[in-house]
Order: C-alpha cells, then sequence, then structure tokens
C-alpha cells in the first residue's frame, strides 16, 4: 500500500499579513476618491496635487514590500513550484475579471494590472543558492564596484572574476558531502575601507593573481562574450 505523503502546513506571518491588508484597504479608499472625483463629487487633482501622488507611490511602494516579503518566506520555506503556480493562476485570474470589467465600463480609459506582462525582482544577497534557483540574471559586486555580469547559467559554468570564483567554491556540495570531508574554501584577507578607497582593483588585497597593473589601475568592465561581462585584467588581456 502506498504511504500517504503529509506534508506541515505553513506559518503565517501576522505582520506581513496586516501588512498586505493594510495596503489593499489603502487602494480601495484612494479608488474610491479617485471615483467620486471621477463623477464631480470631489474636486481633486490626483495627478499634480503632492496629497495623492505620494499615496499613490506608497500604496505602490507598499505592494512591492509586501510582494518581496511574500517571495522571502517562500523560498525560507522551501514552497513547491506546485503551490507557487497555483497562487500566480488565482491572483492573474483576478488581474483578468478586474482588467475586463474595467475595459466593459470604461472603454476608453480601461485599467490592466502588471501582473498580466510579468513582473522583474531584484535580489540582494550573498546565497548562491538562492541566486542559481531564482534568477535569470546576475551582477556580482565587490566593494560597491560590479565585478561581472551574466546569465545564472553562464555566470555558473564559467565564473571568470577571481572574486566571483571564491563565492561559488564557498558553496557547501550537499552531493558530495556525505562521502568526502572537505573544508569550505573561504576568501583570505578583509574588505577594504571604502571611505578613502585605493587605487586599483578593490579585490587586489583579497586576489591570488594579483599583479602590479591591478594596483595601479581600475578595469573597466567589459564583454568577453556575448552577454557576459567581467572587470579583471586577467580577461581583458586574453
Amino acid at each position: 500500500m502506498n504511504a500517504a505523503l503529509v506534508t506541515a502546513p505553513t506559518s503565517r506571518f501576522d505582520t506581513l499579513d496586516a501588512l498586505r491588508g493594510a495596503a489593499m484597504v489603502w487602494m480601495t479608499v484612494f479608488h474610491f476618491c479617485f471615483d467620486l472625483n471621477h463623477f464631480g463629487y470631489l474636486r481633486q487633482n490626483f495627478y499634480q496635487d503632492p496629497f495623492w501622488t505620494w499615496q499613490r507611490t506608497a500604496i505602490v511602494s507598499l505592494f512591492l514590500l509586501c510582494a518581496g516579503m511574500g517571495q522571502a518566506v517562500a523560498i525560507a520555506q522551501q514552497q513547491s513550484w506546485p503551490r507557487f503556480w497555483r497562487r500566480w493562476v488565482q491572483i492573474a485570474g483576478c488581474a483578468v475579471l478586474v482588467s475586463a470589467g474595467s475595459y466593459w465600463m470604461y472603454p476608453n480609459s480601461f485599467i490592466y494590472f502588471g501582473v498580466l506582462h510579468g513582473m522583474a525582482v531584484m535580489l540582494i544577497t550573498h546565497a548562491m543558492g538562492v541566486v542559481a534557483e531564482t534568477a535569470q540574471r546576475v551582477v556580482v559586486m565587490y566593494a560597491g564596484k560590479v565585478v561581472e555580469e551574466a546569465s545564472v547559467e553562464a555566470l555558473f559554468a564559467r565564473p571568470r572574476h577571481p572574486y566571483t570564483q571564491g563565492l561559488i567554491r564557498s558553496i557547501p556540495r550537499i552531493d558530495t558531502a556525505a562521502t568526502h570531508k572537505v573544508r569550505l574554501e573561504a576568501i583570505p584577507g578583509t574588505v577594504p575601507k571604502l571611505i578613502e578607497p585605493a587605487e586599483g582593483c578593490r579585490f587586489a588585497g583579497r586576489c591570488a593573481h594579483v599583479s602590479a597593473e591591478c594596483r595601479s589601475a581600475t578595469p573597466p568592465l567589459v564583454e568577453v562574450a556575448p552577454g557576459h561581462k567581467v572587470a579583471c585584467i586577467l580577461e581583458t588581456a586574453s
């Protein structure tokens, strides 16, 4: 007899739910006032008056904050892709209904929701596993400077900057942890002071391939392969 797979229910976060509720109530009040103005019951300039334009910006920002926090919670709870797509279909369905209703009521100035057209999310993290799982394009920064930029596939297949190589070598390997007891490789040295940064590459003090040229000039970010940019003398000289 096949055993049924029972999964523990994911926990809720009251603060995050409260933020979502506040954003929806705020948006509802804003749109209600907008409709009152449209039908002549109010006399407000929703397009230029800072009182309304700042509210619109704050509402959108609050929704984006909740979306980002929800994404972080989903990753931390290791929610499955089927669950993600079920939720996405529900949201997309609501957006379709709202857009269709708006078009039916106001065919000359209807509204539509961006969820129908996709969404861009920027993650700022040192967790390379999260990057490999969720990102499509990666920008690697060190000490405030971009040192490498590439698609996630190209970056993990062939990291070109020494800092990127060190980050990837520091990832624990689950597939070999049981058979090979290997100490994780760490990048030696410390991050340079950014109040008065020295000339040259900011990673020079920690790089195993450093040369005199690295300390004298800041390497530019150049394209070494289609869609793959690196700021390293080793790559630009080859």
